[in-house]
């Protein structure tokens, strides 16, 4: 079986196949982030945070992540073998 959880576990993995080319990680990072942005310049707090969430979540699993970071294949494993 697979460590990786099943519902909303899912949901927020960044972990994920998806996610690993950089830039879908930023694209994705950016757009939460300015959706966030633009829903508190139209004063809509409540969608402003819950965007931010994802801007935080997003920010912490693609970029700051020890695990993600680990997982990472070191560029002199393929060429060792």
């Amino acid at each position: 079986m697979s460590e990786r959880g099943t519902g909303l576990g899912a949901i927020l993995d960044t972990r994920g196949e998806f996610f690993r080319p950089l830039w879908v990680r930023i694209l994705v990072f950016a757009i939460s982030a300015g959706w966030s942005a633009i829903e508190f310049s139209a004063g809509n707090s409540f969608w402003g945070v819950i965007a931010g969430g994802f801007a935080v979540i997003g920010g912490w699993g693609f970029f700051f992540d020890p695990q993600r970071a680990a997982a990472r294949p070191k560029p002199n494993d393929a060429a060792s073998k």
